[in-house]
C-alpha cells in the first residue's frame, strides 16, 4: 500500500491547483514592480503616511496619494509592501509613482519604482512548491495505474 492511497482524488486535485495558483500567484508578487512598471505610465504622488509593517517589524509601509490619469480621477491612496529602515522617504515628500490600468478597478495597479516584493512571494513559492510535489507525483501514478491496469493484450 502506498502512502498516499488514503488520500481520495478530490483532495489531490485540490492540492494541485492550490499549489499550481499559489507558484502563479508568487511569480506575479515577486515580479509585479516591473510589469506595472512596463505596462503603466507614471505620475507624481505625496508620502502622507509611514506605519511599521505587520509582518516585518524592521520595516516600513508608506501610504501614497496620487492622481489617476484614467478612470473616474480623483484622489487615491497606495499602500506600499515596505521598505528597510531607516525610510528613505518622508511624510510630504513628492515620490514617483506608475500606474497600470485595470478594468476591473478604478484604481488600477501601483507600485514605486524602488519598492521591494517582501516575503509573500516567498511564502506563497514554498507553499505552493510542497503542495504541487505532495500531489501531482500521485496524481500521475493513480492515472498510470490505472492505465497500466485496464490493458488487456
Amino acid at each position: 500500500m502506498h502512502l498516499f492511497d488514503v488520500l481520495p482524488p478530490y483532495v489531490l486535485s485540490i492540492l494541485a491547483f492550490a499549489g499550481t495558483y499559489c507558484l502563479i500567484f508568487a511569480y506575479y508578487k515577486q515580479y509585479h514592480v516591473q510589469i506595472v512598471m512596463k505596462y503603466g505610465y507614471e505620475t507624481t504622488g505625496t508620502v502622507v503616511d509611514t506605519y511599521k509593517d505587520p509582518w516585518n517589524k524592521e520595516s516600513v509601509c508608506l501610504v501614497v496619494d496620487y492622481i489617476a490619469k484614467t478612470g473616474t480621477g480623483g484622489i487615491f491612496k497606495y499602500y506600499s509592501n515596505g521598505y528597510p529602515l531607516p525610510c528613505p522617504y518622508e511624510i510630504g515628500q513628492e515620490v514617483k509613482i506608475w500606474i497600470k490600468p485595470d478594468k476591473l478597478r478604478s484604481t488600477g495597479r501601483a507600485a514605486l519604482e524602488d519598492e521591494q516584493p517582501g516575503k509573500l512571494p516567498i511564502i506563497l513559492f514554498s507553499c505552493g512548491l510542497v503542495m504541487c510535489l505532495v500531489s501531482y507525483p500521485e496524481i500521475i501514478r493513480r492515472i498510470f495505474n490505472l492505465l497500466l491496469n485496464n490493458v488487456t493484450v
